[in-house]
């Protein structure tokens, strides 16, 4: 069920805070703005093919604002600019739904496939201690 919302991907953006990690210490490396497209297509090309992750980050973000994932060596902090821009569940799916498919039109080479068409691998590992 296809569900309208107020702005496009492109639209919508996000204040990003990146830590790196490391044994003993969580340093703030970096502050940015940036729109959810260059999120999406950055996760898409990180991730990969499977866009379970990517669509399970966007619906978090935009029905609840901000948002922190933690990757092997650094974390993010993604956090709405305005919390006006937050939206159902519904209209979060049907954004995410639209901003993959801009994804695949505008950049071929960046293709993102149905997941029922591949075999997930999950790998669980615990931060790196020293």
């Amino acid at each position: 069920m296809r569900v309208a919302y107020p702005k496009t991907a492109e639209e919508l953006i996000l204040h990003e805070s990146r830590f790196l990690l490391d044994a003993t210490s969580v340093t703030k490396d970096s502050v940015r703005q940036v729109s959810l497209a260059q999120k999406l297509e950055e996760y898409i090309l990180r991730i990969g093919y499977s866009n379970t992750h990517v669509m399970g980050i966007v619906i978090q973000l935009m029905t609840r604002g901000k948002l922190m994932i933690e990757f092997r060596k650094y974390r993010e902090r993604l956090e709405l600019m305005d919390n006006s821009d937050i939206i159902s569940r519904a209209q979060a799916v049907t954004l995410f739904d639209d901003s993959i498919a801009n994804l695949n039109k505008k950049d071929p080479s960046i293709r993102v496939e149905s997941d029922h068409n591949l075999t997930q691998r999950i790998v669980i590992q615990p931060r790196e201690s020293q």
